[in-house]
């Protein structure tokens, strides 16, 4: 009976599947941070949210330039009994005289002439409180980049991690290869052929944990981007991964064959998108966003600072609005109809039309309360724009700190890692010429590990801590403000 262990494919058959896999599933795209940002905003429902409410809100406007406008309304009444008792129908005008008899009906129109300023302020207020909606917006914009640029960079740093310990496994492998050759012939104690054993495992279960990682953390870049439905089995934990369109379209799945798949090729495979390697070359993209920022710049960037700002606009106009109640106002009304008869030999007339000005004297307080009330507002207001300012220079110089940390290490891991492969190279070298000990070599392979995964956390550190400050300082707003929009559309 053949063993697992000894069982060899036909080598063949086995290419001529790899080419027609490779034809039926091409090469995902790499997905740039732009790219993430745009789509992720696109395809978020807490954005769908906000643009609703700003629709809502913009209505909000509409009812409030409405007062512009007369109101025009029909009206009829058929009464009996005693005359002038029907007022409480809510029909106005001639057509509820206490001097009409009978039926009657007829045209009622109300304008109101000059509110010295409400309509303006209420207008203006409108306007005010879409505009701190378009700002929420934006806040909400700015958590969604945040959630999409941390899934981006943990996707980017545990495929480079799992791309790093899958070859040093490989390198543990031909040392334990070889080690068991020593061991067979007599040259290198039993001992070492099981720490060597022990070294490759060891290595293979952190490549195998990394490459895990990376395969949910493409699919669920995927799933936030809108590359992939969400009937996936794969990340519902089912038996293999399932590949469908984008979302928000009808799912085609195939399941794929989960053996012969590892790597990148697996990640592709649940997706059609692919984060990048987490290198430099991903850090020199992010210079145009990454510039030193500086908060204290006249007109609010941040999407915070912009939300403070439009709050303290909004309590201002509310102020203002409320001091109006102060003023007189000055209303027309004006009726035109028919009526069965009149009463007391009242002359019939089919119209009738009134200007009035109203002085308000006295209500128990409530204007100057809510004066009062939207003053302490408004200075609330500001001090939260101060809060929100230092907020946003604290987090500046925790940032900072955390980008000139990674910046250093960076620089001193690049020569660490060149030691660190020098020192494997040459312990490797000195183990199978039998001038050196498994212990150096197993040293050797764990510093190489060790300097691997550093440099691309330290990497990843970098990449995150200069996005968010980007956008926290409004670096990305423009992107935030079109991806949204896009959506809208």
């Amino acid at each position: 009976m053949t063993s697992q262990k000894d069982f060899k494919p036909d080598l063949p058959v086995y290419a001529i599947f790899l080419i027609f896999s490779s034809i039926a599933c091409p090469a995902s795209a790499e997905l740039s941070l732009e790219q993430t940002l745009n789509e992720t905003i696109q395809h978020h429902p807490a954005l769908q949210v906000d643009q609703y409410a700003e629709l809502s809100q913009q209505q909000n406007e509409k009812i409030a330039q409405s007062a512009y406008y007369p109101n025009v309304s029909a009206m009829a009444l058929a009464t009996t009994g005693f005359p002038g008792s029907a007022g409480a129908t809510g029909i106005q005008g001639l057509m509820v005289s206490p001097y009409h008899k009978g039926p009657s009906a007829g045209l009622f129109l109300e304008q109101n002439i000059w509110d010295f300023g409400r309509t303006s302020d209420s207008v203006r207020l409108s306007e005010k409180e879409t505009n701190l909606t378009q700002k929420n917006s934006l806040v909400t914009g700015l958590k969604v980049g945040q959630l999409a640029q941390d899934v981006y960079f943990v996707c980017s740093r545990d495929r480079s991690l799992a791309e790093a310990y899958r070859r040093i496994t490989k390198e543990s492998e031909v040392i334990e290869k070889e080690v068991d050759n020593f061991v067979r012939v007599g040259q290198r104690s039993i001992v070492d052929r099981y720490l060597a054993k022990s070294q490759t495992e060891e290595i293979r279960t952190i490549a195998d944990d990394y490459q895990k990682r990376f395969e949910i953390d493409n699919r669920r870049l995927a799933y936030l981007t809108g590359h992939q439905g969400e009937g996936n089995l794969a990340l519902q934990g089912g038996v293999g991964p399932l590949r469908t369109e984008r979302r928000g379209a009808n799912p085609v799945s195939t399941i794929q064959h989960p053996g012969l798949q590892s790597g990148v090729d697996k990640a592709q495979n649940d997706a059609d998108i692919l984060c990048p390697m987490m290198d430099e070359k991903i850090i020199l993209n992010l210079k145009e966003y990454s510039q030193e920022a500086t908060p204290m710049i006249s007109g609010p960037q941040s999407p915070l600072l912009s939300q403070a700002a439009a709050q303290t606009e909004v309590s201002l106009t509310q102020k203002s609005l409320a001091q109006k109640d102060f003023n007189p106002k000055l209303v027309g009304i004006a009726s035109l109809g028919w009526m069965n008869d009149t009463e007391l030999g009242v002359p019939m007339q089919n119209y009738s039309a009134a200007v009035a000005v109203i002085f308000p004297l006295f209500e128990g307080f409530k204007t100057a309360s809510q004066v009062r009330k939207y003053e302490l507002m408004t200075i609330q207001n500001e001090k939260n724009n101060d809060a929100v300012r230092f907020g946003i220079d604290e987090a500046n110089l925790n940032f900072d700190r955390a980008i000139e940390s990674a910046k250093l290490r960076i620089a001193h891991l690049k020569q660490e890692l060149d030691i660190a492969e020098t020192g494997f190279a040459t312990a490797k070298k000195r183990y199978f010429a039998m001038e050196g000990n498994l212990v150096d070599l197993r040293e050797a392979v764990r510093n190489l590990a060790r300097t691997s995964s550093e440099i691309k956390t330290s990497l990843y550190d970098l990449a995150t801590q200069s996005t968010s400050k980007a956008l926290l300082n409004g670096q990305w707003n423009q992107t935030l403000q079109r991806g949204s929009n896009e959506s809208n559309h």
